[in-house]
């Protein structure tokens, strides 16, 4: 279960920023098809031009939002796989300077 943990956190937060990414782009594609002009459920809502830019800017603040948010999930897994090397390097070092009895 706690094997490759570093390798696992590094997938999670990359599944985070794709999930983020695809799920901006059908936000702003059905805000761009709904605020289509002279769309039927444009203009039975009141959509217009307001869903096209308010799915612009949500659908770029999901995108922008999850992107940014796997930065620190992708770097504390970063730092375990950096951590795992300098303790190997540690232990050949203390391998090489102990005298052999």
């Amino acid at each position: 279960m706690f094997k490759n943990i570093d390798e696992k956190i590094k997938g999670i937060a990359k599944a985070i920023a794709v999930l983020g990414i695809v799920c901006g782009v059908i936000v702003f594609l059905a805000c761009l098809i709904i605020g289509a002009e002279g769309s039927e459920i444009a203009s039975g809502y009141g959509f217009g031009a307001g869903g096209f830019f308010g799915g612009l800017i949500t659908g770029g603040l999901v995108f922008i939002s999850c992107w940014i948010s796997a930065f620190p999930i992708y770097a504390l897994g970063e730092i375990i796989t950096n951590q795992y090397a300098q303790n190997r390097l540690l232990n050949e070092i203390r391998k090489q300077n102990t005298p052999d009895k």
